[in-house]
């Protein structure tokens, strides 16, 4: 899972006006980032990547990373074991 230091570091870097635009077609607030070729992508350029294989180039949804961050740190663990052995 992602830090808080890596994930403070990736929302830096996506408010930057470089890459408020995806790097293939200019669409606006991409969400999907080629951490090949260190570039933010739109959902229609992240498909053509993931197209093109992760040897190639590795995408990933950026906000994901963020909001499974979000969900792991506010459910305590004594939570979920309760609730895994219900």
């Amino acid at each position: 899972m992602a830090s808080v230091d890596s994930l403070a570091f990736l929302r830096d870097l996506q408010l930057k006006s470089d890459n408020e635009t995806c790097a293939d077609c200019d669409a606006k607030n991409p969400q999907w980032a080629s951490v090949s070729y260190g570039i933010f992508l739109c959902l229609e350029c992240s498909g053509a990547h993931r197209g093109l294989g992760v040897h190639i180039s590795f995408v990933r949804y950026t906000s994901c990373l963020s909001h499974a961050s979000e969900r792991n740190s506010t459910v305590p663990y004594s939570q979920i074991r309760s609730f895994l052995t219900r």
